[in-house]
């Protein structure tokens, strides 16, 4: 069973030049079903019904629109959960074990200029930063258990940011009348590199741990008709 508390605010200020949200929550779960890693002797997951959990948060929603050109768009998110009862084999061992997919911070910024306004159509750039702070991808006790299993710590995804990057030329008169835009584009414009999804099997496997990278730089053209 679920229960959910939620409070929240949405306003509008500086003659609607800024649009300000915001809410904070509070959840609890009891009889919470966990999926849990597992790789005694074979790699496999099970779900166990582990006892309880709550998180707690807020979240702040921020839209700019200063001039007629330019918009700048914020969002944050705060995150607490952890387990209240996690039992296994009679103990409760709440205290040592990791709550996954759960990052304490979550932004992003959105800033968006046009740049031009021409006969032949509107020069616009945007920029598009996203950020997570560490994480564990799994459910794994923190400090060594008997028998000995994989480690929270040796879980993590560590905190990363990437920034995107767009320009685009729209509100061209193509004929016959279709409206066209062309937009060039690059993902992870600095190149940054940060695992993105690991796992680690265990002693059992010799603590061999896998792991998946984030996408390089990548870049491309998109075209646009709408009619």
């Amino acid at each position: 069973s679920q229960q959910t508390y939620e409070i929240g605010t949405k306003n509008t200020l500086l003659d609607d030049k800024l649009s300000l949200n915001a809410d904070i929550y509070y959840n609890r779960v009891s009889n919470l079903q966990q999926q849990v890693f597992t790789a005694n002797g074979a790699a496999g997951t099970v779900i166990l019904n582990v006892g309880d959990s709550h998180s707690q948060g807020f979240e702040l929603e921020a839209h700019l629109h200063p001039t007629e050109d330019f918009t700048m768009g914020l969002n944050y998110a705060y995150l607490h959960a952890k387990f209240d009862k996690f039992m296994v084999i009679g103990q409760d061992v709440a205290k040592n074990r990791s709550y996954q997919f759960a990052p304490r911070n979550t932004a992003s910024l959105v800033l968006s200029d046009v740049l031009a306004r021409t006969s032949h159509g509107v020069l616009k750039g945007t920029l598009d930063y996203r950020y997570t702070s560490k994480y564990y991808e799994y459910v794994y006790p923190f400090t060594p258990t008997t028998p000995p299993s994989a480690l929270a710590g040796n879980n993590v995804i560590r905190e990363n940011g990437i920034l995107n990057a767009k320009l685009s030329f729209s509100d061209m008169n193509w004929g016959h009348g279709i409206d066209g835009e062309i937009s060039l584009w690059v993902k992870n414009l600095t190149n940054k590199a940060h695992i993105d999804n690991l796992i680690d099997f265990g002693p059992n496997f010799g603590n061999l741990r896998v792991a998946n990278f984030n996408e390089p730089r990548t870049f491309g053209v998109n075209f646009t008709a709408r009619w």
